[in-house]
């Protein structure tokens, strides 16, 4: 879409005019440019119509005037009392520069927002899932827009490069966090395993222990017996003073591992 036009016209006089209308999206406003029939040599005609509206400088002849219009979806583009031959062609200009001064508003909003982000995450140390999820919500607003056709291709593929660049950024720091996380995971486990091993190692030296286990503030060292019959007595009669005594200083051994009174 070009921001610049050129066609003929005329006004309530009948008296012909080569218009040439420029879009300007930050004022939101067309500046419309007359040039009377009688300045108008078929050079210029050309240049105006090649040069000028492909964005290149044109030296303009005395007597031209130029006109600021506000542009609105209903309201003409045009002076009033000026047509042109071509309405056409101003009719899609209006609605082509409606939308690419919508969709550069909207551009800029989310720049906007966009810049805020990048702030955070420049500024986070660690992996924040809140913004991970702000973040993923102005994505899915950008993308309604997109969906809606209030956002130009060029401007949605603009915010969707910034937005991948930040999600890539907190990505690496999530994968830092898991990272640590295994660290200290293994680090644990290990201090756990040797633990656990050191205290085995120092009930089987100080006497046995089947079971370890806890009952709200008491802890219960329990010896497993098991019978088919009684006919050579309850398993309780096994546990004798001499296993007791074993069970007695694999207890307390486990204790002083815990750091508990013996």
């Amino acid at each position: 879409m070009k921001n610049r036009i050129v066609f003929w016209g005329k006004n309530e006089n009948s008296e012909k005019f080569l218009l040439a209308l420029e879009l300007l999206a930050e004022e939101g406003k067309v500046n419309v440019i007359s040039f009377p029939e009688a300045l108008v040599s078929e050079e210029f005609n050309q240049t105006l119509t090649k040069d000028w509206r492909d964005g290149k400088t044109v030296d303009f002849p005395e007597g031209f005037t130029s006109t600021l219009v506000e542009l609105t979806v209903t309201g003409s583009i045009l002076p009033a009392g000026i047509t042109a031959e071509k309405m056409d062609l101003v009719t899609r200009a209006q609605a082509e520069w409606n939308f690419s001064i919508l969709s550069s508003r909207l551009f800029r909003s989310y720049q906007s927002e966009l810049n805020e982000f990048k702030d955070k995450v420049e500024r986070a140390l660690n992996f924040d899932k809140n913004m991970w999820d702000e973040l993923k919500s102005f994505w899915d607003r950008v993308q309604e827009q997109a969906r809606d056709k209030s956002l130009f291709r060029e401007h949605s593929e603009h915010l969707r490069q910034e937005t991948n660049e930040l999600f890539g950024k907190l990505k690496d720091l999530r994968g830092k966090l898991d990272e640590e996380f295994d660290r200290t995971s293994k680090t644990l486990y290990e201090d756990i395993v040797a633990k656990l091993g050191d205290i085995e190692n120092k009930v089987r030296e100080g006497g046995e222990v089947d079971i370890v286990a806890r009952e709200g503030e008491i802890l219960l060292f329990i010896e497993v017996k098991t019978r088919t019959s009684t006919t050579f007595g309850r398993p309780a009669l096994a546990v004798d003073a001499e296993k007791q005594a074993l069970i007695i200083r694999g207890a307390r051994a486990y204790m002083s591992l815990l750091r508990w009174p013996a």
